[in-house]
């Protein structure tokens, strides 16, 4: 797993300046190798349908990146092993670089390099154009490495270490494999009581908890609600067994439950009242949990009455619909949809 001694965190950090009606200066993210393989068996073919050793290029700015000129190597004494040629990485975007042997250059192909990776470790670094100023580097060496195990850094860049899983070409993820199906939307507040029936609920006190039901503690930065709410997480963590609140705004709900700290927000939207689908997304885009609620529907404790207007199936009798309660899982084993 991860540790935090900063080793292969880039040497020369260089801070340029925005536009000039800005008086803030702004610190350019230079490129990075993200994520390598050393001994690729059975996880990415090359156009040749080898299973190269590969190399991860992420540029982590929000500009583009030019990479003709720079170097990868691995060798602390030959800086200036192989050439990239004319290639850019968009923003926040990733390369891939075969490390074959095969040295090939051609930018409208799969780029190779003239050197493998070895599997008991050694240096590895992205040099800048100059030949001789270090951007990032492995060093002195990474650790002996596994069949189809990749190595890297962290999402935030911060620390590095053995990935749970390989993703070429793509953001890394530091969970554990099974981060997807063991986060679980647990409880949500959706309607608020009103004191009268012609006041307005105070929707800022709107709020989503989640559960990790996992043994280890799971990294949301990046996930997203991208239904019932929009909001993305800042990089939080729930801890093993843990808990997290998602609240519509922080100083509402840390206002009324003081004794709650483990919460982020503040989202955009509102959580309806009659009932629609909240979804929860990783990083990657892929779905970890959805819930569709109701006010009413043939679940619910009693059926309607001559005071109901005429509303269908059964309904909630419980006070999670306007009474100052919330709708919660009861088992986080069992589905919650």
């Amino acid at each position: 797993m991860f540790g935090t001694d900063g080793k292969g965190l880039r040497r020369n950090k260089r801070s340029r300046y925005s536009h000039l009606e800005s008086l803030e200066d702004r610190r350019v993210l230079a490129p990075v190798i993200s994520e390598f393989m050393a001994v690729n068996d059975s996880t990415l073919q090359d156009v040749d349908g080898d299973y190269s050793d590969w190399i991860e290029i992420h540029n982590p700015d929000a500009t583009a990146v030019n990479l003709n000129g720079w170097y990868l190597t691995d060798s602390e004494s030959e800086l200036n092993q192989w050439a990239f040629p004319d290639v850019t990485i968009p923003a926040n975007g990733y390369m891939v670089v075969f490390a074959s042997g095969k040295d090939r250059s051609n930018p409208a192909s799969q780029l190779h390099t003239n050197f493998k990776l070895s599997s008991d470790g050694e240096y590895l670094g992205l040099i800048r154009p100059d030949g001789q100023t270090v951007e990032f580097a492995y060093a002195p060496n990474y650790p002996a490495q596994t069949a189809d195990v990749s190595y890297g850094l962290s999402l935030d860049l911060q620390s590095q270490g053995v990935l749970p899983f390989a993703t070429p070409g793509s953001a890394n993820s530091t969970n554990p494999a099974n981060a997807r199906n063991s986060v679980v939307i647990n409880e949500l507040m959706y309607s608020l009581p009103r004191a009268g029936l012609t006041d307005a609920e105070n929707i800022d006190e709107e709020f989503i908890e989640l559960h990790n039901r996992s043994s280890q503690a799971i990294s949301l930065a990046g996930w997203r609600f991208t239904r019932g709410v929009d909001f993305t997480f800042p990089a939080v963590s729930i801890p093993a067994n843990g808990y997290l609140v998602v609240a519509a705004n922080v100083a509402s709900f840390q206002a009324k439950y003081p004794g709650v700290n483990n919460v982020v927000g503040n989202w955009t939207g509102k959580l309806s009242n009659n009932g629609e689908t909240v979804e929860l997304v990783t990083e990657e885009g892929l779905v970890a949990d959805t819930v569709s609620y109701a006010s009413q529907g043939d679940w619910s404790v009693r059926t309607p009455g001559p005071n109901d207007r005429g509303s269908r199936g059964w309904i909630w009798g419980a006070p999670h619909d306007g009474g100052g309660m919330s709708l919660e899982l009861i088992n986080s084993a069992f589905h919650n949809n």
